[in-house]
């Protein structure tokens, strides 16, 4: 480790944990929501998009899958990284209902196509990653309060309890 070898001695201590890791990623996700929104708002389009979920969903699942064969892991159950990535989907759509209520907040919001979705891929690939990440015998995702998590590191997004609990379910289930 870079850290062991080449900084003083008491800077050895982990700074990121992987569950932490993986909240700051969809917390960053969650953020690009109102652009999201405005975009759509600009467009005209609905915030629920059923064939743009299909397409999440199964770009996660095989994204996940890629990964961990890359790594040489262990593949996660295709049906924990659903209910995972479906509680994010969810929690995105409550923000832009919830934005969308109100005033524009953004009077020229990023191109939802050009600029917003290949950000949102590229934060997909970072959580990827980090699944993988909880896997690991010496991650923190046996944490009882991981609920208590997903509430402190997401609740900037004023996200219902339901899908929070979705969301820690999600964790759990990835993290077995």
């Amino acid at each position: 480790n870079i850290r062991r070898e080449y900084l003083p001695e008491g800077n050895d201590a982990q700074t990121a944990t992987p569950l932490a890791a993986l909240l700051a990623a969809m917390d960053e996700r969650l953020s690009l929501m109102v652009g999201v929104a405005e975009s759509k708002r600009v467009l005209g389009k609905p915030v629920e998009d059923m064939e743009q979920e299909t397409r999440v969903l199964n770009s996660a699942v095989e994204g996940v899958k890629k990964e961990a064969l890359r790594q040489g892991a262990v593949v996660p159950n295709e049906k924990a990284v659903r209910i995972f990535f479906k509680a994010q989907i969810e929690a995105a759509k409550s923000i832009q209902y919830r934005i969308l209520k109100g005033p524009a907040q953004m009077t020229d919001p990023p191109d939802l196509n050009a600029a917003l979705r290949p950000a949102l891929g590229r934060i997909s690939m970072k959580i990827n990653r980090l699944i993988l990440e909880l896997q690991k015998p010496d991650s923190d995702s046996g944490l009882i309060s991981m609920a208590a998590h997903v509430k402190a590191h997401l609740a900037k997004h004023e996200i219902s309890e339901d899908i929070l609990s979705a969301i820690d379910e999600g964790l759990r289930q990835l993290s077995e």
